[in-house]
């Protein structure tokens, strides 16, 4: 019997982008989602998967996971859908997984109806139904070369040649094996839009920019502001409403001749830009830290992080922000990758985490360059 099923998984190795050990490592994540221990996962089961419940796609993703139709997902099916978003798929990988997304019949086109379909998924109520049409009708109308009324995978492929399909349709290993937080790039049903930009805090009003510290973690003008807001405003803090995060850095010494980066301040406003928390860090004496020295004229400085001029306890920072993330559901930040690996300890299994600097919506405006947060600032404030 277990050679069998080590034979079993020698196949599911061969047939996809990992490993033994990462395959090894799935099959303990698809265990703990299978919690009737039915072999498979069922819908209610994969939905628990936060890389996909906090996607507006996932009755897609998972009809896609499912190849037998049977209604469910096998380990096999498990590994075989997740090896598209692997680093190590290749590019056409990941352009059909996305194709198969829209091709709901699994006729290989996207139709019209099956265009419209989707993308109200994603939009949800934000557009009404004749604009959704007016936008699947251009854009089928611009990719469609051959005119047969419907975009096939050559097509659809030259349509997004120019979108850096293979970073956003990219997961790591411990992403999926563990639960670490995935950063979305798709519209949310509870973010509004205006003008089809998503009206998400990226910046603050005006009025507090000193004490928010403009969501960079400084004011506009550049001059450095006290910590504004040092306990925790829960009641600031709307269910399904974003919250903008900034942190900055400090370096900590654990020992001679390695660091690694940690929390030196971390600033929260809410979307009508009021200061949700806001507070310099210090860590225990046992554990040595210091501010990076390129960040000393706007960043942390030595004083900052003293518990003597109101600087709070790692453990308690991590709690407090906690606690405020579960609250609002919905997160967002710019360069995101820098700010999830200083806030360790955080549980982001329920959270939608935005990251402004590749959310397509604003991507696009630079591309192929990401946008900076000046530049967000202006286009959102005006010069």
């Amino acid at each position: 019997m277990g050679n069998a099923n080590s034979a079993m998984l020698e196949n599911i190795v061969q047939g996809s982008n990992f490993d033994r050990d990462e395959v090894d490592r799935l099959r303990k994540r698809f265990m703990k989602l299978d919690k009737d221990n039915s072999g498979t996962i069922e819908r209610d089961e994969f939905l628990s998967l936060p890389q996909v419940s906090s996607n507006p796609l996932a009755t897609r993703m998972i009809a896609i996971f499912d190849e037998d139709g049977g209604g469910d997902v096998d380990f096999q099916e498990f590994v075989s859908g997740l090896s598209a978003f692997s680093s190590k798929g290749n590019k056409e990988e990941k352009l059909r997984f996305a194709f198969k997304v829209y091709d709901i019949d699994r006729d290989g086109y996207i139709s019209n109806g099956e265009l419209f379909i989707v993308l109200k998924m994603m939009v949800g109520s934000n557009l009404k139904d004749q604009q959704l049409q007016q936008i699947v009708d251009k854009t089928i109308m611009e990719a469609d070369q051959d005119h047969d009324g419907k975009i096939s995978f050559e097509e659809f492929t030259k349509m997004v040649e120019n979108t850096d399909v293979s970073m956003s349709m990219t997961l790591g290993i411990a992403e999926i094996a563990e639960a670490r937080p995935r950063i979305s790039t798709v519209p949310h049903n509870n973010v509004a839009y205006t003008n089809g930009r998503p009206n998400i805090p990226t910046t603050v009003s005006t009025p507090q920019r000193g004490a928010a510290q403009a969501y960079t973690g400084r004011t506009r003008t550049g001059y450095r502001c006290r910590a504004q807001q040092l306990q925790p405003r829960l009641d600031l803090v709307t269910p399904k409403k974003p919250l903008a995060v900034d942190c900055e850095g400090v370096i900590l010494e654990e020992e001679v001749g390695a660091s690694k980066k940690g929390l030196g301040r971390v600033s929260i406003v809410n979307s009508e830009g009021q200061a949700v928390y806001d507070t310099f860090v210090y860590y225990p004496e046992d554990v040595p830290h210091r501010p990076p020295p390129q960040r000393l004229k706007l960043g942390v400085k030595y004083n900052d992080i003293k518990p003597t001029n109101g600087a709070q306890l790692i453990s308690d920072v991590i709690k407090n922000v906690q606690a405020l993330f579960d609250k609002a559901e919905i997160v967002v930040m710019h360069a995101a990758s820098n700010d999830v690996q200083m806030l360790k300890g955080i549980t982001w299994t329920n959270l939608t985490l935005y990251d402004t600097q590749t959310l397509p919506e604003y991507a696009r405006l630079t591309s192929p360059d990401r946008p900076g947060l000046k530049f967000l600032t202006r286009m959102e404030l005006g010069d």
